[in-house]
């Protein structure tokens, strides 16, 4: 038909995306039972279409040692050895569309750091 509008595209969602991480988590949860958690779970909203950056974990490093300034950790990205802190990879890892959310975790046994 000349002249016909297609259908819009459906809204994209994140149905899929969360139910897989909500999985993860409870694994997560299941493994340490019994065990105090020191994880810090950061939901973030995606404010602008990015492709996924394959090479980001420097810079994530990065903001993570600039969350440290001016506390007793400072001094942590100087030394040798393990830092005591590690994190997950943004999850899911997908190129990120507008109005999405990803999920960090920040974990460590030294729960002042967290």
């Amino acid at each position: 038909m000349a002249g016909a509008v297609p259908p819009a595209e459906p809204e994209p969602t994140n149905a899929g995306i969360d139910n897989r991480r909500e999985t993860c988590l409870n694994i997560i949860d299941d493994q340490f039972n019994g065990v105090e958690k020191m994880r810090l779970l950061l939901k973030l909203r995606v404010l602008k279409d990015q492709a996924y950056d394959l090479k980001y974990h420097h810079k994530l490093q990065g903001f993570i040692y600039s969350l440290l300034d001016e506390t007793p950790y400072v001094k942590l990205h100087d030394r040798r050895g393990y830092k005591f802190f590690c994190f997950s990879n943004i999850l899911p890892s997908v190129d990120a569309t507008t109005g999405t959310t990803r999920s960090l975790i920040i974990s460590s046994p030294d729960v002042g750091l967290i």
